[in-house]
């Protein structure tokens, strides 16, 4: 789960959507380490945040998407924008779920957080790659 490696690949991408990659990314490390340390109210305040940044990520793609002549490739960062969504959505309640049980070992918990990270990485990256690729073949 490279976010920022993602980001990094993809340069012909507008910067506000690069820099919310970024962010993206600092903000997972953010949260991993909010679990780490126990701190429940990290928990939460991050995971909103994540929810605000994936919001911001799927707008732009799918306004790069709406331009694009390609539609299987239009369908494809769409699909990826709307997976996101849907990701950062989960990963929101369980947050709370998670701030919930701080100081106790909730392997369920755990695991969950981390495949809704992996959910919004993948399709983020994909997203992105899709819109890099339009990009690149000149359909946006």
């Amino acid at each position: 789960m490279d976010i920022l490696e993602g980001v990094n690949e993809y340069r012909n991408l507008p910067a506000s959507l690069q820099d919310a990659g970024k962010l993206l990314a600092d903000l997972m490390a953010k949260l991993a380490e909010c679990a780490r340390k126990g701190d429940a109210q990290g928990i939460i305040a991050t995971t909103r945040q994540i929810a605000d940044v994936v919001k911001t990520i799927k707008a732009e793609c799918k306004s790069l998407a709406a331009n694009c002549r390609d539609p299987k490739l239009k369908d494809s960062i769409t699909s990826a924008s709307n997976a996101m969504g849907n990701w950062s959505m989960q990963l929101k309640i369980l947050g709370g779920v998670k701030a919930a049980s701080v100081g106790t070992k909730d392997a369920t918990a755990e695991s969950n957080l981390v495949s809704c990270c992996e959910g919004i990485s993948k399709n983020v990256r994909s997203a992105m790659f899709g819109c890099e690729t339009a990009k690149r073949a000149k359909l946006i």
